[in-house]
């Protein structure tokens, strides 16, 4: 259900890297969107979990609703037997014989009787099972709000840690800005310094070289002058 991208994170530090970023901010930001990733992937398998938990709760009440409903039709179809028997019956009890007619009758007056008990019954029992049925139902119904309530719950949640990993990421980045951007004037202060400390000892040593040949210009002079 849920799609996945592989993430290079090779090819990420790699990027950043190449874009002017140390290499150990780099990895450390690949860490991170590995992290991410990993929570997005776990939140949707715990989706695609809770949604076969439904399936196969609702598949569970179709089957009793489908058990229920055969049960109904076995019953209604043994009642039209046994009414098809005592028909069977009180035709040959009439073929038979004229006196009977009378004692006959009591019986499928009593027949009656307890077919209308016997329907009266079954419909109790059809109506017991429909209530069941949209009790059952209304659980169900009252179990897939509860469920969704807490996916949304769990949503929520999962979307407020994702907003503190990146605010806290951006605040990592923030500082590690102003510390190469504090290393790089201390290394420019240096830099200067030793420029100066460069010059003036260029400066120096010209100078002593100034004197000395001056001196030796001299003395070569005053030799020559003798």
């Amino acid at each position: 259900m849920s799609e996945w991208v592989m993430f290079d994170t090779h090819r990420f530090v790699r990027d950043l890297v190449a874009a002017g970023m140390a290499e150990a901010i780099a990895e450390t930001l690949a860490e991170k969107q590995v992290e991410l990733l990993t929570s997005e992937l776990a939140t949707r398998v715990g989706l695609v979990q809770v949604e076969a938990n439904l399936k196969a709760e609702l598949a569970t009440t179709n089957e009793r609703i489908a058990q229920v409903e055969a049960n109904l039709k076995a019953e209604l179809a043994t009642t039209n037997e046994r009414i098809a028997q005592v028909e069977a019956n009180l035709k040959a009890e009439l073929a038979t014989t004229n006196e009977r007619i009378a004692q006959t009758n009591e019986r499928i007056a009593q027949v009656e009787a307890n077919l209308k008990v016997e329907l009266a019954t079954t419909n109790e029992r059809v109506a017991q099972v429909e209530a069941n049925l949209k009790a059952e139902l209304a659980t169900t119904n009252e179990r897939i709000a509860q469920v969704e309530a807490n996916l949304k719950a769990e949503l929520a949640t999962t979307n407020e840690r994702i907003a503190q990993v990146d605010a806290g990421l951006r605040s990592e980045i923030a500082a590690t800005r102003v510390e190469v951007a504090q290393v790089e004037a201390n290394l420019r202060t240096e830099l200067a310094a030793t420029k100066s400390s460069l010059i003036k000892w260029t400066v120096t040593i010209m100078t002593a070289y100034t004197a000395a040949i001056a001196a030796l210009v001299s003395a070569l002079a005053r030799s020559l002058a003798g």
